[in-house]
């Protein structure tokens, strides 16, 4: 989640923008399959894509601040 990303990374700021006009939809965390409804029903990938997700932008962003 961008509260994950935002918290996991050295930046005094993160911005998130997360609206792409339906293009690739929305992916839920794996902690809320268990819970369906429209954001795993109507999602385009496999469980564990958003971590995975997730999981590249920290790893990214802390690389581009170690970088510095």
């Amino acid at each position: 989640s961008a509260v994950e990303v935002k918290t996991a990374t050295p930046f005094e700021m993160t911005l998130i923008m997360g609206y792409t006009c339906g293009n690739v939809g929305y992916e839920a965390p794996s902690k809320f399959w268990a819970h369906g409804g429209y954001e795993v029903t109507n999602g385009y990938y496999v469980q564990g894509t958003a971590d995975l997700m997730v999981q590249h932008y920290i790893d990214k962003l802390n690389a581009f601040f170690e970088a510095k």
